[in-house]
Parts: structure tokens; C-alpha cells; sequence
């Protein structure tokens, strides 16, 4: 092989490479449309290289003649192929220049694939033997050029001094940075068909130098592929650190809307309560003021009868009487007043049956009218048990509230509080319920410390979970203890062991966890070893929350 075939075969290598990566990106990625007709040139270039390597090996005329004729053909194709790429490169695809030239190659290129006596005539030969330092280099076995050879070259010439002068504008208008460097190749080649052409015309005697002019062309044009890509790449990347910090702001903002939405849910509930509470409060009044007026009716005439009773003068008799009883017989006997003391007791004895049988009627009527109220009461009692409304909330958060009001009855009293809570995440509970629930069964706890003799007053609060889905809330004192047989009638109604109680404060909690789906216990060791009450609750996780709407 000769050594000028050598870089040939390179280039020619480097070429298809170049030309098989970007039509894969060309049918990979449509939208980029320049990639397709670089693929095709620098494929076309590659043909012309591995022609550059069988003339230049060429041994005989005939040969020479045929890779010559290889080479003119190639030259049409790689001007079409080159007007196409930098038209799509500088969006001059569509304009008249443009189109005008392409579609004159399209005509010229089967036209010199089918005149191959107009392109190089083999009868008229044109050897040129190329000497380099007084020696020898090349002998260029070829026929001497045609009249296609001539079009095919000037129109080369033409097309690519229309291309540059599309490009020097394109890069004063500074469209592009990187034009430079396609007016670099394509100068590199002007120069390469010029030198080729007056070798071939045998004007001067030189090697020929396009292969290397359109490997330069071809690496101009890849260079600016690259830094197109590259650009790109850079844009994207900034448009992805854009779209970060984009999100990150949205995602604070979200954040700082929800805080301020779940802000806003805490304020509506407990708004919402409060009206409810107030709306109850207001019936409540309404219903018990009925029915205490008519109790305050009856107390009045309860008072006047009283004050018109008889009961002041039968006083005095009792005095009178008592002041003479040494002497009683005689006083009955001479006293005028003494005389008509049977004819008054009889009197008086039947005004206060009167007054007996007006106060057993007016006792009456005040019991229907306390029931009445202990009709409306329990009436409201009964709408406690609408359906829960439940939100993601801290155990810990609702026991230290419960403690703050079930312990105000035994504030100044030394009651020692002892809190051991586990890590337990957010539960969707009914907060406001289960609030109440422990707050009676710390004020339980402070009544039994009350009525014990000992001197250790404390309460233990206990916080823990159980198995998925339930949590363990436990309330242990120090005080007067529980008798076994009374462990599960103290949650009854009316039962208690206290005369200044009522007995309702842990029925309405066994009712309230009950409601809950929950369980009370109480666990005692005898009397004056105090007592401890679990509330076991289920929850559905903070997620299990249901809307705020009441």
C-alpha cells in the first residue's frame, strides 16, 4: 500500500464512524434534523477516502481512469450533502439559494453517474508522476478531465461560495458562536477543490488534498454538533437546578399552606365545638329555666304558707302554758284565755292538716319539676354520643391537657404526678373525647387519695402501645383502694361510695369509651392499696383522620 493510501484509510475509518453515530441519533431523534444529512456526508466522505486509496494505488491507466471517476461522482454528492447540513444548521433550509443549488446537484448527481466518458476521458491519458525533494513520491495514473469533470467542479466552487457568504452573514448577525469554525472547514475545502482541480488540469504539479480538506470539513461540522450538545446539556442542566429550586418553593409554600390550612382546621373545630357547646348550653337553659320557674313558683307558695301558719301561735301556747304549769289547773280554771284554749288547738290542728296536705302537694310538684330537669339533662347526655370526629393527634399532648383539668380539684393538696409516656406517633382519635375520659379518671383518682389515710399521695400516667391499631392509657393512685365486689359496679350509674357524690362522673366514661370502641377496667388489690384503670383505644393511624366538616 502506498503511504499516502495510509491516512486515507484513517479518515476514512474516523468518517464512517462518525457517519454510522449520527444516523443512529438522526433515527433515534428525529427532531434533531441536522444529524441525518451529516450521517449521509461524512459517509460519502468515507467512500472518497477508500477512492483517494485505490488511486493512489493504482498500477495501471484503467484503473487510475476508474477510481478517478469514483472520486468527480463522490464530489457532487458531498456539495449537495454539505448545502443540506448548513442550511439545516443555520435555518437557511428553505431559502431560494439554498434550494436552488440542491436541487441542481439532485439533477447533476445521476447525470454524472451515467456520463462517465464526459467526466474523465480514458482515451486522452494524463499520467502525473509527483516529485518531493528531487525524489520520486507519487505517479497519479489518470485520463485527462471532461466537460462533466469541469461542471461538476464549478458548481462545487459556486455552491460553496454561496455557503460561505450565508455563513459570514450568520455570524455577524451573531446567531451562532460556533459558525466560525464551519467557515474554518469550508474554507479549508474551497482551498482543497481549487489545489485538486488545477492538479487535474495539470496547471501545476502537486499531490491532491481534498480527503484532507473534507475530513476538516467533517471535523468542523462534528465540533459544532458537539457544542451544540454540549450547550444543550448545559441548558438542561440549569433548567433542572431552576426546576430544584422551583420545587423546593413550591414544596415550602405547600408546606406553609397546609400548616396554615390544618391551622385554620384547629380553629374551625374548635369553633364549631363551641358553637355546639353553646347551642346545647342555650336549650339546656331554656328547658331547665322552664322547669326552675315553676319550681320557684312552688317554693314561694311553700313560703307563704308558712308564713301564715299557726305555728307561731301555738309557740306562744307552749309558752304560756310552760310559764303556769306549777299552777296549771288553777290557770285553766280562772284564766279567760286558758278557757279557750281547746277551741284554738282545735283550729289550729285543722289549718295545719290543710297546711300539711298543701305542703305534700307542692313536695309533688317539686319532684316532677326536678325530674323534668333531670330530663333534659340526661336528654343532652344522650346527644354526646354523635359520631366522633377524629384528627391526627398527639397521646402525649391530650394527657398533659386532661392532667391540667383533672388535677385543679387537687391543687395545694400534694399530690405527687409521676407521667411515663413511650414513643408513640400521631393517632386519627377523638381528641376532645378522650380528653374528657382521662380527666374523670384523674379526678376520680384525686377523690381517692382524698379519702385515704395515707401518706403517699401520687398518680402514675402511663402512656403505651399495644399491638398494631391500639394504644394503652393507665391511671394508678395511691388511695383508699377498690373492694373487690365493687370493681365492675362502680362503672353503673348513681354508684358511688362517697356521700358527697353523685356516681356519675365514671359511668359517663365507661359510656364515652364504649362509643370509642374502647375498653375501661378498673384493678384494685383491696381496700387502701389503691386502684388503677385502663383505657385501652383503638386507632386508625394519622391517616385515618376524618375531614374537619361537622
Amino acid at each position: 500500500m502506498h503511504s499516502l493510501a495510509i491516512p486515507c484509510v484513517a479518515m476514512s475509518a474516523i468518517n464512517g464512524y462518525l457517519g454510522g453515530y449520527h444516523l443512529i441519533l438522526a433515527l433515534r431523534r428525529p427532531q434533531a434534523r441536522e444529524h441525518l444529512p451529516f450521517a449521509l456526508l461524512c459517509l460519502v466522505v468515507a467512500a472518497y477516502d477508500l477512492f483517494c486509496v485505490g488511486l493512489y494505488n493504482a498500477t495501471s491507466l484503467a484503473q487510475g481512469v476508474f477510481w478517478q471517476r469514483q472520486q468527480v461522482r463522490s464530489v457532487a454528492l458531498i456539495s449537495m450533502l454539505t448545502l443540506w447540513f448548513v442550511g439545516r444548521l443555520i435555518g437557511a433550509e428553505r431559502k431560494r439559494g439554498i434550494r436552488v443549488f440542491i436541487a441542481w446537484f439532485v439533477v447533476l448527481t445521476p447525470l454524472s453517474l451515467g456520463q462517465s466518458t464526459s467526466l474523465v476521458l480514458e482515451s486522452v491519458p494524463a499520467l502525473k508522476h509527483i516529485v518531493w525533494a528531487q525524489r520520486p513520491l507519487i505517479t497519479y495514473y489518470e485520463g485527462d478531465v471532461g466537460p462533466g469533470f469541469l461542471l461538476v467542479v464549478v458548481s462545487a466552487l459556486l455552491a460553496y461560495g454561496y455557503l460561505v457568504a450565508a455563513l459570514v452573514r450568520h455570524y455577524r448577525q451573531g446567531r451562532s458562536r460556533h459558525v466560525l469554525s464551519l467557515l474554518i472547514g469550508n474554507a479549508a475545502y474551497f482551498a482543497g477543490v481549487i489545489n485538486d482541480s488545477s492538479v487535474a488540469s495539470r496547471i501545476y504539479s502537486f499531490i491532491y488534498v481534498s480527503e484532507y480538506a473534507f475530513f476538516i470539513l467533517t471535523l468542523s461540522m462534528a465540533y459544532v454538533l458537539l457544542n451544540r450538545f454540549v450547550d444543550l446539556q448545559v441548558n438542561v442542566e440549569a433548567l433542572n437546578v431552576n426546576l430544584e429550586r422551583a420545587v423546593v418553593q413550591r414544596t415550602a409554600a405547600l408546606h406553609r399552606s397546609l400548616e396554615q390550612q390544618s391551622a385554620m382546621q384547629e380553629q374551625l373545630l374548635d369553633a364549631s365545638r363551641r358553637s355546639g357547646m353553646a347551642a346545647v348550653a342555650s336549650e339546656v337553659l331554656h328547658n331547665v329555666g322552664n322547669a326552675l320557674n315553676s319550681v320557684n313558683v312552688s317554693v314561694e307558695l311553700l313560703k307563704g304558707t308558712l308564713q301564715q301558719s299557726r305555728l307561731s301561735g301555738l309557740t306562744k301556747v307552749v309558752r304560756m302554758l310552760g310559764e303556769h304549769k306549777d299552777g296549771l289547773a288553777g290557770f285553766v280554771a280562772s284564766d279567760a284565755r286558758a278557757r279557750r284554749l281547746p277551741e284554738y288547738l282545735a283550729a289550729a290542728t285543722t289549718q295545719l292538716e290543710d297546711e300539711r296536705g298543701s305542703f305534700a302537694s307542692e313536695l309533688e310538684s317539686l319532684r316532677k319539676h326536678v325530674d323534668d330537669i333531670m330530663v333534659v339533662i340526661a336528654a343532652q347526655l344522650s346527644h354526646a354520643g354523635a359520631p366522633a370526629v377524629t384528627k391526627a393527634t398527639s397521646l402525649a399532648a391530650v394527657l398533659d391537657d386532661a392532667l391540667s383539668t383533672g388535677l385543679a380539684r387537687s391543687a395545694g393538696s400534694g399530690v405527687e404526678l409521676q407521667r411515663v409516656y413511650e414513643s408513640i406517633p400521631d393517632v386519627a382519635i377523638d381528641r376532645h373525647k378522650v380528653e374528657h375520659i382521662v380527666a374523670r379518671l384523674i379526678a376520680n383518682a384525686c377523690d381517692a387519695i382524698d379519702g385515704s389515710t395515707a401518706a403517699d399521695k401520687r398518680i402514675w400516667v402511663r402512656l403505651r402501645a399495644l399491638d398494631p391499631g391500639r394504644v394503652a392509657i393507665e391511671v394508678e393512685d395511691s388511695g383508699c383502694g377498690i373492694a373487690p365486689e365493687n370493681l365492675t359496679r362502680i362503672f353503673n350509674h348513681g354508684f358511688t361510695t362517697r356521700q358527697d357524690r353523685r356516681g356519675f362522673g365514671l359511668h359517663v366514661a365507661s359510656c364515652a369509651t364504649s362509643e370509642l370502641g374502647g375498653t375501661l377496667v378498673a384493678a384494685s388489690e383491696g381496700p387502701g392499696r389503691g386502684a388503677r384503670f385502663t383505657l385501652t383505644l383503638p386507632h386508625g393511624g394519622a391517616d385515618a383522620a376524618s375531614p374537619p366538616v361537622r
